[in-house]
């Protein structure tokens, strides 16, 4: 199921992630600012994070889930240290800087990488309902998949002659 997050005062963030069972899949930023898709990731989670830890509950695991690392043990994409931190704040500081280097191309520049990556978030002992009611979020109809971002080893192979055809071609 497909949800849009709410900020305190009803206000759509754009933000969108899924539930399955006790998981939440949040889903990655992309494109450009005036026109990417889940610009507002960074506010989005911390908000979750919020409602999760102010109502009494914490994260029991939560590793980034991409397509790049599909095939890596959940070991090699974990972002959350156990124990956990205690507070929304430190969790969200924690799995941002955590993910930035999972995934990466081994040849990428030693600074900075991506924290707003598409992963999922798990939490002991609620079922999926009772976490659809924690969200206190809106139910929406997306095919995430069709939002997905070209993958970087074919974007790779486009070459400044391809960006000019296509520049000419419209």
């Amino acid at each position: 199921m497909a949800f849009q997050v709410l900020s305190d005062e009803g206000e759509e963030i754009d933000a969108r992630f899924d539930i399955e069972g006790n998981e939440i899949i949040f889903h990655a930023r992309g494109g450009n600012k005036e026109n990417g898709i889940d610009a507002k990731y960074g506010p989005g989670l911390r908000t979750l994070l919020k409602r999760i830890y102010e109502n009494g509950y914490t994260l029991s695991d939560a590793w980034v889930d991409s397509t790049r690392v599909k095939a890596l043990d959940k070991t090699e994409k974990r972002i959350l240290e156990l124990p956990a931190p205690n507070s929304a704040d430190e969790v969200f500081t924690m799995i941002s800087r955590n993910m930035t280097g999972i995934g990466r191309i081994p040849s990428a520049n030693a600074q900075g990488g991506n924290s707003t990556k598409r992963i999922r978030l798990q939490i002991q002992s609620l079922s999926e309902n009772e976490l659809i009611a924690l969200t206190k979020s809106k139910k929406i109809n997306v095919d995430f998949n069709r939002l997905e971002r070209i993958p970087a080893d074919r974007l790779a192979n486009v070459t400044p002659k391809h960006i000019f055809n296509a520049v000419i071609d419209n």
